[in-house]
């Protein structure tokens, strides 16, 4: 009857410890339970939850039994959100163009601020990698850049250069990686530009060659394709084209038969006025190299114009 009567008073006494709850705890542990699923449709659910527990005193707080799932749907819809936050930014690239860098460029960042688990679950993705890809097509690798005096100081004259990718081959390597720079730089007796390649081995190494080599350029336009034999000074000068030149080897001409000026115009225009890509062809080497694209060095890349019309003229006036 004893044991009876203690299992009735320890009945009673928990009894009155969960009647002890204020309304505020059992109203939070309420919201709490009603969450539900975690979703960006259940945030003001959510939000609302966290600010009835954040309202209660710390006594009360020790009391709520179910805080764990509220902890838990806030990580979870940090997660949504940050997830979301990152999709609408890909949304906003919207179609991509020479001026949608700082669009891409917030998006990619937003996108690598996330965690792996995150990044997983981004739907969108695929059309950040798309964006970048397009930008790299469409984006003006043009840029002015000034000439120093002896001193070292910048000046007010200027050329421009243009930075692009491309592949070469030679006795040692076949299709390695190859940055050229082309730059555009007006010439001193006349209103006109000659054009330089750099051709950068690797991305940091200047292509070589001799006295003995023929520097020849192929390129193609619209289909159509030209022939033209550069200058350069060795051993790692830059190569030149340009409207004339006195030195032309008469056989690499005729291979070319391609008037000289009627290719650097050429050239020159449809980098001017952006009308198509050039891919191009340099050929370091002998005839035989020349002729059949075999030893040597090559060097294969294309161009474009995008944006180069702007910067001349801005580097005109």
């Amino acid at each position: 009857m004893k044991r009876i009567i203690a299992l009735i008073l320890v009945l009673c006494i928990c009894l009155s410890l969960v009647g002890c709850k204020s309304a505020a705890v059992r109203k939070t542990e309420k919201m709490i339970d009603e969450i539900g699923e975690v979703s960006l449709e259940r945030a003001q659910v959510i939000t609302v939850a966290m600010e009835s527990y954040a309202a209660l005193t710390e006594e009360e707080k020790e009391e709520v039994e179910n805080f764990e799932l509220l902890e838990e749907s806030l990580k979870e819809l940090t997660v949504l959100e940050n997830v979301a936050a990152v999709e609408a930014a890909i949304d906003a690239i919207g179609t991509v163009t020479a001026e949608s860098q700082d669009l891409i460029s917030a998006a990619n960042s937003a996108y690598d601020a996330l965690t792996e688990e995150e990044k997983d679950m981004v739907q969108n993705v695929d059309v950040l990698t798309a964006a970048m890809i397009t930008y790299m097509e469409v984006a003006s690798r043009w840029e002015i850049q000034h000439y120093v005096d002896e001193f070292g100081d910048e000046t007010e004259n200027g050329y421009l250069v243009g930075t692009f990718t491309g592949e070469f081959s030679n006795t040692a390597t076949t299709n390695s990686d190859l940055t050229v720079f082309v730059y555009m730089l007006p010439e001193t007796y006349s209103s006109g530009y000659m054009i330089a390649f750099r051709l950068a081995e690797y991305g940091d190494h200047i292509a070589t060659y001799s006295k003995y080599d023929l520097l020849n350029l192929s390129f193609k336009i619209d289909g159509e394709t030209y022939g033209v034999e550069l200058m350069g000074t060795t051993p790692n000068g830059d190569l030149y084209l340009t409207s004339h030149y006195a030195y032309e080897d008469d056989t690499l001409a005729a291979h070319n038969k391609t008037n000289r000026a009627t290719a650097y115009n050429a050239f020159f225009n449809a980098l001017k006025d952006n009308t198509g890509e050039i891919s191009c062809l340099i050929t370091i080497g002998d005839m035989n190299n020349i002729i059949t694209s075999v030893g040597g060095s090559t060097y294969r890349f294309k161009l474009n114009g995008n944006g180069l019309a702007e910067k001349l003229a801005e580097l005109e006036n």
